[in-house]
């Protein structure tokens, strides 16, 4: 099987190709499931084969049976420091802080790809204080960057979480170019009153794929395809987790520590009905006439899971960003 042409993203779309090829030659089927994180990507290439296949005049029945899925039935059960739960750019950050720290590092990631939702970015970055930035000669200054975020945010910002973020924007744009993530020069952006905006060459899957690199050296686990199903409590204090991968494994993870790095709810319908409908930003024009921008991906299945046991919630009927359709 040849793809003699493909527009997918790097790393994203193309891991359809990747994966699907070798899967439908071995099974001599065209009957299989979709690569998670790149439906489209995996319908299309299903779909373009199954056209050569016709067109070429074969009998179509032994190629549209779906094989029979291999379920392992295993369960295991194990011991981790730290158990992170989504490989966005968050989670294996987070992950490679603790391992360098001397913990021993699980990440689980529900998904064929790492990277979530960064990894279709633009890939755009702005900070203050990188010494990249101060070679571009861009004069900037924390106060700016706070009043420009607070700005944009409508005053609605956690402030101590954007204090936070300036006073280590900078060290980590310069740990990026560090894993070799490549940027050009300053853009201009709407919401910043001075050029900071650096967009990533390759966009976002470039930070992504250097992050998942560095998560390699670190010595961080990533299960892929794998997704968390249960927070697991002993005494008010989450003790781990469950989870399941795409092939029957079960895992039950006892954990000293448990990270949430699981992106939004953009892809729950239920909750974005719950959580935004008294939002003052958010019209809801009818049924299926909003969408919000993000990724199918994120369920919200452990935002549900945090607070079903009590944990707390700050601005979570505040989307990032939301586009009608009309």
């Amino acid at each position: 099987i040849d793809v003699t042409g493909s527009n997918e993203t790097q790393g994203i779309g193309t891991v359809a190709i990747d994966k699907l090829i070798p899967e439908i030659i071995e099974k001599q089927s065209v009957a299989l499931d979709a690569v998670s994180g790149a439906t489209r990507a995996s319908e299309g290439l299903l779909a373009a084969v199954t056209a050569a296949l016709e067109t070429s005049g074969v009998d179509m029945i032994a190629f549209e049976k779906a094989p029979e899925k291999a379920q392992t039935g295993e369960r295991v059960v194990q011991h981790r420091d730290i158990v992170i739960i989504g490989a966005g750019p968050a989670g294996m950050t987070a992950g490679i802080y603790a391992a360098e720290g001397g913990a021993d590092v699980l990440v689980l990631e529900k998904m064929a790809t790492v990277g979530g939702a960064g990894a279709i970015s633009s890939g755009a970055t702005d900070s203050y204080g990188s010494t990249f930035a101060k070679e571009k000669s861009v004069e900037d200054s924390a106060d700016k960057l706070k009043a420009d975020m607070m700005t944009a945010g409508h005053n609605y910002n956690q402030e101590d979480l954007v204090d936070l973020f300036i006073a280590n924007s900078g060290e980590t744009f310069d740990w990026l170019v560090s894993l070799g993530v490549a940027y050009g020069d300053p853009t201009p952006s709407e919401e910043h009153s001075v050029n900071r905006v650096f967009l990533a060459q390759g966009s976002g899957v470039s930070i992504t794929n250097a992050i998942e690199k560095k998560c390699e050296e670190a010595g961080v686990e990533i299960l892929m395809q794998t997704r968390a199903t249960e927070l697991l409590t002993e005494d008010g204090r989450v003790t781990g987790v469950l989870a399941e991968s795409s092939d029957g494994t079960e895992y039950e993870i006892d954990a000293d520590a448990v990270v949430l790095a699981t992106g939004g709810y953009g892809g729950s319908d239920e909750l974005n009905v719950k959580y935004l409908s008294e939002n003052p930003y958010w019209k809801h024009l009818g049924d299926d006439t909003w969408q919000m921008i993000g990724m199918e991906q994120n369920t919200g299945l452990m935002i549900v899971a945090a607070t079903d046991i009590g944990a707390g919630t700050f601005h979570i009927d505040t989307p990032p960003m939301v586009h009608f359709a009309g």
